[in-house]
């Protein structure tokens, strides 16, 4: 546990890192060729997979840096120790590697990352902001005052996005990032150094956080009507209208396939018999007229097959 727990925490900051870039990718290659093809799932598995992989072998070296240490390892010669075992960054060979892997991991886990997201979402914007409606003059004539404050309000709203999108991931993943710069070069200052392992949590929280943040920002600058205050974001009832209203339509969609299949596997059973009938297996029927009466008192009969 003493590896395993510090290798998955690792990992999943890197994990997160680089899936938020690749989306930034796929953002900005798909709205730059409209006409290219979406990531399918399989890609997508692939993708994840390699971030993965890399994320575990670059976290190899902080993995086989950890091993069970006593309370003294905190504290000055001749100060009280801490009570019992910890799990700590003790085995590096030298602080001149340790420097240089810490360096390392901040501008993979970092500082490329946001280059990334920030270049990709800056190409967004230009690209938005030259096909807006508004940017073509004659055209612009022809709109009415109100669809011109629609498209701004649109364009200002894309804007938003974008910003808020870099704005909340350099601030979710700096704290983390300068904890793990200081400890890497024994800049800690007083109070990390009372409580370390209390700060290394809350940054990671931070840190983690982003993956809330982001959704949260989508939903938030991409709805259609302007609302105000938290209880009209969350209204119930439109929230229980919008789930009755697809149930409803799930079942109307439903009902009318099978009411198409039964007409179908109708219209060919009734084309199956229709030709499978021929004259001679049509049923015979015979009618029975009285034509006369003979002088015997017998009568005739004429017989007609239909």
């Amino acid at each position: 546990m003493c590896h395993l727990v510090p290798l998955s925490n690792s990992c999943s900051v890197f994990v997160t890192s680089w899936s938020l870039t690749a989306i930034s990718l796929d953002k900005f290659l798909h709205i730059n060729d409209p006409t290219k093809q979406p990531v399918s799932i399989r890609q997508a598995l692939g993708i994840t997979a390699l971030i993965w992989i890399v994320s575990t072998m670059i976290n190899l070296p902080y993995l086989m840096s950890f091993e069970h240490v006593e309370g003294s390892f905190y504290v000055q010669p001749g100060e009280t120790p801490y009570c019992g075992h910890f799990c700590d960054e003790a085995n590096w060979q030298s602080e001149n590697s340790r420097k240089i892997y810490g360096t390392t991991v901040m501008l993979l886990q970092f500082v490329v990352p946001m280059a990334v997201i920030t270049y990709c979402y800056f190409k967004i914007l230009q690209k938005v902001s030259k096909d807006m409606i508004i940017q073509n003059a004659q055209f612009c004539q022809s709109l009415t005052q109100k669809q011109r404050n629609d498209a701004t309000s649109r364009k200002k709203k894309v804007n938003y996005i974008l910003i808020a999108m870099v704005v909340t991931f350099i601030g979710c993943w700096l704290p983390l990032t300068l904890l793990n710069l200081v400890k890497d070069f024994k800049k800690e200052p007083e109070w990390l150094k009372r409580q370390p392992f209390f700060w290394a949590i809350v940054a990671h929280v931070i840190a983690m956080s982003l993956v809330v943040w982001n959704p949260l920002l989508f939903f938030w600058l991409t709805r259609k009507q302007k609302r105000s205050g938290l209880s009209k974001i969350l209204n119930s009832t439109e929230i229980v209208s919008s789930f009755a209203s697809r149930v409803s339509n799930s079942i109307r969609r439903s009902t009318f396939r099978r009411n198409t299949d039964r007409v179908r596997k109708k219209q060919v059973v009734l084309d199956c018999e229709g030709s499978s009938y021929t004259t001679s297996s049509r049923p015979l029927l015979i009618r029975t007229d009285v034509q006369a009466t003979l002088s015997n008192g017998s009568t005739s009969t004429t017989r007609e097959m239909l």
